[in-house]
């Protein structure tokens, strides 16, 4: 059972400081009143919680307003990892999932549950997500580059990973967006545009050997490819889904081309970091110009967002 207010479900967990504090609830299911027993190094620590039996539990944001259960399920799916019900159940299996690849994709320890560092990551990449899908900026770069709503979203989703999942600068964040922007226009299921032509290929079938660029950054060698379908695999996800592919950079980056990335991470020139994505880690020497141009661009709309 979980604790209700007003109709909205709540969820509640200790912090990673407290990580050692024991929680037990119960709730008074005729008058629908909790009780909390603890032993918590600092009693009013407690005060900053909302618990729920069913154990998961996030910190609220202040006295007066809480995140909801449904809330936190509304983000996920913006963020294009939920496509259950709304309904404020987080032990779902549609919902664990939904927690869990995002725990994945943005670094996080992938349990399934939410934790109270969970929940502060995911209202952090939603109002990013938000703030940049929204924006006027958001709209310039739409008619210029006549993005579909689609495309629109996994713009406004792949920036929140790289600035809030993966701690780029906008100006970082610029470099790598430019070069994304001329392999499939944030397209995440766009294959090899001289076999199949279009922004979205769901005609293509997957093969790692076949030498068909796919996805975000038009993976090619049959290795790379093989390791963005076992990722997907490994997270019940197509392998033309967006958060996949994602996950899968994230996964790169951080292992064969860790020193490329480190090199990105460390410049502040738009140029630059572009420079050496297109270099690294698309491995590519075509297109420089019009990947500059696209950073450039997407910097001046989006980077002050």
């Amino acid at each position: 059972m979980r604790i209700t207010n007003n109709g909205q479900n709540y969820s509640y967990s200790m912090n990673d400081q407290y990580s050692t504090t024991r929680y037990s609830s119960r709730v008074n299911q005729k008058e629908g009143e909790e009780s909390i027993t603890t032993d918590l190094y600092d009693r009013k620590e407690r005060d900053n919680y909302f618990s729920s039996e069913d154990g998961i539990v996030v910190k609220r944001t202040n006295s007066s307003s809480y995140i909801t259960n449904q809330q936190y399920q509304s983000r996920l799916s913006s963020l294009g990892f939920y496509s259950g019900p709304i309904d404020g159940v987080l032990t779902s299996e549609v919902s664990k999932k939904a927690i869990k690849n995002f725990q994945r994709v943005y670094g996080l320890s992938a349990t399934g549950e939410m934790y109270y560092t969970t929940g502060t990551k995911i209202n952090e990449a939603f109002n990013k997500y938000q703030s940049v899908y929204s924006s006027s900026g958001m709209t310039t770069i739409s008619n210029n580059y006549n993005l579909d709503s689609v495309e629109r979203m996994n713009f406004a989703r792949t920036w929140a990973f790289l600035t809030v999942g993966m701690g780029l600068t906008a100006k970082q964040s610029a470099g790598v967006m430019g070069n994304i922007y001329v392999e499939s226009r944030f397209s995440s299921d766009n294959a090899n545009d001289t076999i199949y032509p279009g922004d979205h290929n769901s005609s293509y079938s997957f093969l790692p050997n076949d030498g068909v660029a796919y996805g975000l950054i038009q993976w090619l060698s049959s290795g790379r490819k093989q390791g963005l379908l076992n990722e997907a695999n490994s997270m019940n996800l197509n392998y033309s889904d967006i958060n996949a592919q994602l996950s899968f950079l994230r996964v790169e980056v951080s292992g064969t081309y860790s020193n490329w990335w480190n090199q990105i991470r460390n410049t502040n020139d738009v140029h630059t970091a572009t420079d050496l994505f297109r270099q690294g880690i698309e491995g590519t020497n075509t297109g420089a110009t019009a990947r500059r141009s696209a950073a450039d661009y997407i910097y001046a709309n989006v980077g002050g967002v």
